[in-house]
């Protein structure tokens, strides 16, 4: 299959908790997913998902984008001081 490959060490540590910070994050993901199996079919879980992820990524790169639009403008307005001064 491919894709994702999880070494045996890598599970080892989830499993054990030996980063609390990751363990968490994953055993919360997976419980929630679960939880919200109980209630909703699964076709409902996997479009609310991607449609979250979607939302995410589309909001990334707006975010992105202003933060590179705000750069060129400051240094537009850096350019236009330098200008009006010489």
């Amino acid at each position: 299959m491919g894709g994702l490959k999880i070494r045996r060490e890598d599970l080892v540590e989830l499993v054990y908790w030996r980063d609390p910070k990751k363990s968490g994050i994953v055993f919360g993901t997976v419980l929630g997913i679960l939880l919200s199996l109980t209630y909703f079919s699964l076709i409902s879980v996997v479009a609310y998902l991607s449609l979250v992820l979607l939302t995410g990524t589309i909001s990334f790169r707006i975010y992105k984008m202003f933060f590179r639009l705000s750069k060129k403008l400051q240094m537009v307005i850096l350019l236009r001081k330098f200008w009006n001064w010489t």
